[in-house]
């Protein structure tokens, strides 16, 4: 059983890991929309990889998965501008606050109002810790600060809407045929990547004076690792959260992957010299409380 616990921890590492390569990316490729589409189109790959070996080369689905993978696809094409401007500006670890916030506040909501699941007094506990957390980082005062923090507004909303639509999936609300879990997450992976690509192509700068410019410019092949790293470490992580799923339920996993991996980044954070202040690191603690709060 503690296997399955340090494949949590793990995965909370590579998480935390995922977003300081992203922030290194950001800082080679840029923030625009055409950096946007090349990180979609590269950072799949090593999930795809990983999860059609493990598959045999399968791959199978429904009209009803290919819709549910292409409404995450462009929520993840959304998350990744969003995520590359916060970054432009803003700190790791409110990133990860955010981020991870929503991302276990919204489907908690979600799974009370409509997936049948319990709502007790811990759950709502947590949650009031979090959202507090989230609302002692927001500051107005500087014109900078506020675009910033309209980034990280988005993400909560748009991370929490990416993991409701995973709950959706899962949830009996709709009769339709689902092959498996897995083969989701395949399917998903694919058509984020293919819709990177013809996005990457569609945005490029196109030719200036008569000349047809390079279509990958040497900003893009400087960060090209940075986009394949923080792919991996997503695939890996995301890989052994399914392993967990065999003996730990997602209520489980969630709140000790949201703490654990919003606790890593800001100390990640140091490395960009983000060294924070009171109550940032306050922030984290009630968010962390928060996260094991919603366990008990």
């Amino acid at each position: 059983m503690y296997i399955y616990y340090i494949f949590i921890i793990v995965a909370s590492v590579l998480f935390s890991t995922e977003f300081a390569v992203k922030k290194r990316y950001q800082t080679l490729a840029g923030t625009d929309i055409n950096a946007t589409f090349l990180y979609n189109a590269l950072s799949p790959i090593a999930f795809i990889i990983i999860m059609m070996a493990m598959e045999g080369g399968r791959i199978e689905f429904t009209w009803f998965e290919f819709v549910m993978s292409l409404l995450w696809a462009l929520v993840f094409t959304a998350i990744t501008y969003f995520s590359l401007k916060a970054f432009s500006l803003g700190s790791l670890s409110n990133y990860s606050l955010f981020l991870l916030g929503g991302g276990m506040v919204l489907p908690i909501i979600y799974g009370a109002i409509w997936g049948g699941d319990s709502f007790g007094f811990f759950k709502i506990l947590g949650i009031l810790f979090i959202l507090s957390a989230v609302f002692l980082q927001v500051d107005l005062k500087e014109k900078t600060n506020k675009k910033v923090m309209l980034c990280l507004l988005l993400l909560f909303l748009l991370n929490g809407l990416a993991s409701v639509l995973a709950a959706v999936y899962q949830s009996d609300l709709f009769s339709f045929e689902k092959p498996s879990a897995m083969q989701f997450s395949i399917l998903r992976s694919i058509i984020t990547m293919l819709f990177g690509m013809v996005g990457f192509f569609a945005t490029r700068n196109k030719p200036q004076d008569g000349v047809q410019r390079k279509i990958l410019q040497p900003a893009h092949i400087k960060s090209l690792p940075w986009a394949l790293a923080g792919g991996v470490a997503n695939g890996v992580a995301n890989l052994l959260l399914l392993f967990a799923l065999v003996k730990l339920e997602p209520s489980l996993q969630y709140p000790i992957v949201t703490g654990g991996s919003i606790l890593l980044s800001t100390l990640m954070g140091l490395f960009f010299k983000e060294k924070g202040n009171a109550r940032t690191w306050t922030a984290v603690a009630i968010a962390v409380l928060g996260s094991i709060v919603i366990i008990i």
